[in-house]
Order: structure tokens, then sequence, then C-alpha cells
């Protein structure tokens, strides 16, 4: 088979059909430089160019979504440190009143992650491969604001509905924009996370469909439309996978190797969607060996057939990861993905 361009395999994959090489993509966060766009971008850019991914999802700061609201963060110069919470926006009844929609523009977080997006497609024109940016679901961004607490939101969900939900419709409305904007300044598509939300060990499944999917499917509705492909990434144990069969993407992210969730096989099947995962962000990339990593991709390999797959981490991997087991998944790919 002839070699295809890092877009024409993911394209390939998108359809089940055979490629040359089984597409690979691993991301992660760079702390230190997530405050400043430009050091952001550069960051990225470095990234791909060094390990040639299949397809970019750029990962941004990782507060930049409740920040506009009032969460406010601490971050240190520590480049393995995430940002500390050290407010957070909701505490009372009254304060989801304050969640309202936002000028994307106007709010200085969100425009610093357009201009993110900006310099990125600037900086990957000389690739052929498709760029995802990272767009969370207001049920997340709730949690968020309201301290991180599953506690506090399942308050919200039962003794203060009309309030929980005149916020998700504000955070809605606000991300609709923003995901369009992403489309429109030349992304590929969105990667759109749930985090931990849509899981068992969070709340029921009757819950997250009653607060949790409308809003979902209404951002995801407003970028159907899209160059490349959305991809919806389930995050944690436990996840309600079938539940959210329904969404209006062509590829599904989750950790196949956790607790309660269905192999790539089993998810390939259910779905009919091109499925992205295969390798242990947390124990394989965290403290793993090079051969965990080479098991790993292939029997992600096997369980797909190769077809409809990308090798990628369950979710971001760890920034003290070692090189050598990138490097690893690397050859593992090239040794047993080859078409």
């Amino acid at each position: 088979m002839r070699t295809m361009t890092k877009k024409e395999r993911i394209d390939a994959a998108l359809k089940g059909e055979p490629v040359d090489l089984v597409p690979i993509s691993f991301w992660r966060h760079f702390y230190p430089q997530e405050r400043d766009p430009s050091l952001l971008a550069d960051a990225l850019l470095a990234f791909q160019r060094e390990f040639q991914w299949d397809f970019v999802k750029v990962n941004p700061r990782a507060s930049y979504h409740t920040e506009p609201w009032g969460n406010q963060y601490h971050y240190s110069d520590d480049p393995h440190t995430p940002p500390t919470r050290t407010a957070h926006a909701v505490h009372t009844r009254a304060d989801w009143a304050r969640i309202r929609p936002l000028d994307i523009w106007a709010s200085e977080p969100l425009k610093q992650q357009l201009v993110l997006l900006e310099l990125v497609k600037e900086g990957l024109q000389e690739e052929n491969v498709y760029f995802l940016h990272t767009v969370f679901s207001p049920l997340a961004i709730a949690y968020r604001l309201a301290g991180h607490s599953r506690e506090r939101l399942i308050q919200a969900m039962e003794e203060e509905q009309e309030e929980l939900r005149a916020a998700l419709e504000a955070i809605t409305q606000t991300f609709v924009a923003f995901a369009r904007a992403c489309i429109d300044l030349g992304a590929s598509g969105i990667f759109f996370a749930t985090t931990r939300l849509a899981s068992a060990d969070m709340m029921t499944e009757e819950q997250y469909r009653a607060f949790g999917t409308p809003y979902d499917q209404r951002v995801l509705e407003a970028v159907k439309d899209r160059p490349g492909f959305n991809l919806l990434h389930l995050c944690g144990d436990n996840v309600f996978f079938d539940a959210l069969m329904g969404y209006p993407v062509d590829a599904l992210s989750w950790d196949a190797t956790l607790p309660g969730n269905p192999s790539l096989r089993e998810g390939r099947a259910r779905s009919g969607k091109m499925v992205v995962g295969g390798v242990s962000h947390t124990a394989t990339l965290e403290s793993g060996t090079e051969e965990d990593v080479a098991r790993e991709v292939a029997l992600g390999i096997e369980e797909t057939g190769g077809r409809g797959y990308v090798i990628a981490p369950g979710c971001t991997f760890p920034t003290t990861t070692r090189r050598s087991l990138l490097e690893a998944a690397l050859e593992a790919r090239a040794r047993y993905g080859a078409g």
C-alpha cells in the first residue's frame, strides 16, 4: 500500500477502511506555557513536529472554560504541577443566577483560546493534519464552577433545578458560539470532553440524560458541519457509553482499560464509529514500561483489526511520562500496525 498522508489515514479510519499504518495521536498539558497563547502554541507545535501524530488535539489551558464565570487559579512554575483552584463561582443557590451568557471575544480566557487556535493553524500550514480544539460539556463546566463537588451538583439537580438549568443554558449558549468560532477559525472539529461527569461513579444515567445530554447535543449540533471530524471523549470508569451513542460525532475516545468500560472491540462494534484509545494514561504511561506500551498497542490493533482505530492514551497523559514510552508506542505501531 502507498504511503498515506495523515489526513488520508484518519479519513480511511473514519470509514473503517484499510490504512498503510494505524493512526496514532497522543496529547498532554504544558502547564507553564498555558497562560500565554503564543507560548502554548509553540509548545504544542514543537510536540507535533517531534512525534508527527496523525491528528492534533489542541490541549488548552486547563481552566479556560471556568475562569470567565469567576473561578480563579494559581499557576506554579513547576512543569509537572497543574493549576490549583483558589476560588470557585457557585456556593449557594443564588450563585447560579450569576452564570450568564458571554461574548466570547470580550471574555479574555475564551479569546485567548481562539488566538491559540489561530496560531496553531498557522503553525500547521506545512502539515497535512487535522487539528481539534478541546471543548468541555456544559454540565462538566457547571460541576467545576461548583468547586468540583459532586455533592453540590447533585443537590442542585434535586433542589435547584430551575437555577441549574438557567446556568446550563447560559453555558451552552456561550460554548455553542465558541465551538462555531473554532470551526470558523480553521479547526478540523472539536474534541468534546464530558470529563468524569458521564459516569455511574458521578450520577445516574437518568440524571445525565436530564442535565447533560440536551446541552451536549446543542453544542455538537452547532458544529456537525465541519471539515474534519468531531470526537466525543468519555472520561473515567463506568462511563455511560451506550447512552451517548446518539451524539452527532464521528469518533469516540475513552479509557478501555478501566473498570466498567467496554473494550475497544466492544466499543467499535456497539458504536460503528472510529475508536480512539487503548493505552492506559495512568498505569502504563505513568509507571509502566516500554514493553507494557507495546503490549497495549498490539492489543488495540488486534481487537480492531487495525480498522476504524486510532492508537491513543485513554486521556491526557502525565507530564512526567518518559519520552521512551511515546517512542515505544510509535515503534509498536510500525511493527504491528502496518497495512
